[in-house]
Order: C-alpha cells, then structure tokens, then sequence
C-alpha cells in the first residue's frame, strides 16, 4: 500500500515543484533581463530636497490614434509622472526623447524604459518637465507596443 501511494503521489508532487520552479525562473528572467525595472527617481541636488519623479509628456507623432495613451498607461505603470499627452506638429519616422531641463540621467532612464535609443537636447525650462517623448512610425519596435 505504502509504495502505491509514492507511485501514485510522487509524480504529481515533482511535477508540482518543477512548475513552480519553472514560473518562478521565468518571472525573474523576465524581470531582471526582458524587462527591468527602470529608476524614476531623480537624485536630489542637495539633502534638503526630497527626490522628485521625473516628470514628462508624450506627443504622438506616428499618425496612428491612441499611441500617446497608451505610451501613457505603460509609463504611468512604471512610475513615472506623464503629466500631458497630446500629437506632435509632423508625423517622424523615428521615436525619441527631448531633454528639456539639460539633465541627461532621467532622459536616458525615459529612453531605457521605452526602448529609445534616440536622446536629443532642447532645452526649454518654461515647460516645467523634465522630458517630451515623441512616438514616431517605429511605435511598434517600443516596450509598449510588444
């Protein structure tokens, strides 16, 4: 009786733990390598001053409906503070990110969450944030969008 139960039982309990083990190994494959989590905060320029999540907008510029919404979503799923979406003046080819404020860091943190590998400089402090995302005809090639 003692050895049909571990015929019966044992392979249901190894097979349990190996899907466990499976789904496990696959959540942190996908966490750490497939999609990592992307730093929002900006460092803070003096102890006094708490760290500030970096601020942008999201301008469609690939001639397609929704794209800025749902950038939004995946952006605001990430942490970041999307504070305006709208469309872009022309329709691009290519996604990028503006860095408005000259700071460097949270622009390629903007770009590393989308998969952007465009960073171009146009400072304008009257905006009060610190990125524009534009979203050109390669959306689909974006982390969003996959």
């Amino acid at each position: 009786m003692y050895i049909s139960f571990l015929r019966v039982f044992l392979p249901i309990v190894i097979a349990v733990l190996i899907i466990i083990v499976g789904g496990l190994t696959y959540s942190f494959v996908y966490r750490h390598f497939i999609l990592p989590p992307v730093v929002v905060y900006v460092e803070p320029s003096s102890k006094l001053v708490p760290e500030e999540v970096i601020q942008l907008n999201i301008l469609n510029a690939s001639g397609q409906a929704k794209m800025s919404k749902k950038v939004m979503d995946f952006m605001r799923s990430r942490g970041f503070d999307v504070v305006e979406i709208g469309t872009y003046h022309r329709v691009t080819d290519t996604s990028f990110v503006l860095d408005r404020i000259g700071d460097s860091l949270s622009a390629s943190r903007v770009a590393v969450a989308l998969g952007i590998s465009h960073i171009r400089v146009a400072i304008d402090s009257s905006l009060f944030l610190r990125n524009t995302v534009i979203i050109g005809t390669d959306y689909k090639s974006l982390r969003p969008f996959q």
